[in-house]
């Protein structure tokens, strides 16, 4: 009788153990609606790390390295830039094989050159204010109905972590942009939109970073012409 009581104790113990177990259901992840506006629309485009103080020559030559193209060439090549903290939607392009396409009219030509230069469309700009310049550029195309084209071009004698710097604080002052532009189109935070409105915004005014010698020897042939004219 006692070996049947004690018995009957541990079954209930073995019950009790079972029915106190909580099964973790695992939280689901937050979405990240600043990774997904900068990144490209299309999921399947490689993303690619590389030090931001590389010429457009040297990022065509690691393009070539680690992806087959026709007789060499960086025709025209779409995929997401790894900056570290960002993953933008970026282009490169030689146009050696095809018709190059029309000239952009309103970019954004970045340049970092000798003793921590920066010049935002032939004009220096200081450090400091690259915030408020960049974020007037957003603005203009916005108001144009035109997309942000942001063609990046580095003397390569200046530091990797300069001409990142750079970068991510033109990229930062597209995100408080949006931001903002976003609330005055949709009256709600892009933080807490649903994907489906955060997505309509990113079709019609993703920026794309560009690394390219074609546009960026057109825009200062245009720019040359206009100063020649005055």
């Amino acid at each position: 009788m006692k070996k049947l009581l004690l018995l009957s104790v541990f079954i209930l113990a073995l019950v009790s153990c079972k029915d106190s177990v909580v099964t973790e259901v695992p939280e689901e992840k937050a979405f990240d609606y600043k990774a997904y506006l900068l990144r490209n629309v299309d999921d399947n485009v490689p993303t690619i790390d590389f030090p931001a103080n590389l010429s457009v020559q040297e990022i065509y030559d690691l393009i070539r390295s680690d992806f087959k193209f026709k007789k060499n060439c960086v025709d025209s090549f779409r995929f997401n830039y790894n900056t570290g903290t960002y993953e933008i939607n970026s282009f490169a392009g030689e146009y050696c094989l095809s018709v190059p396409p029309p000239l952009i009219i309103h970019p954004l030509v970045i340049e970092t050159q000798i003793d921590k230069k920066v010049f935002f469309n032939n004009e220096i700009v200081d450090f400091r204010h690259i915030e408020s310049k960049s974020i007037n550029y957003f603005q203009k195309v916005n108001n144009l109905d035109q997309l942000p084209h942001l063609i990046f071009r580095n003397d390569n004698s200046i530091s990797e972590d300069f001409s990142e710097q750079v970068l991510k604080s033109v990229i930062k002052s597209y995100l408080k942009f949006a931001e903002s532009d976003f609330y005055k189109e949709y009256k709600i935070p892009m933080s807490t939109a649903p994907k489906e409105k955060v997505h309509n915004y990113k079709i019609e005014n993703q920026p794309i970073l560009i690394f390219s010698e074609f546009y960026y020897n057109d825009y200062k042939l245009i720019t040359s012409d206009k100063t020649n004219n005055k």
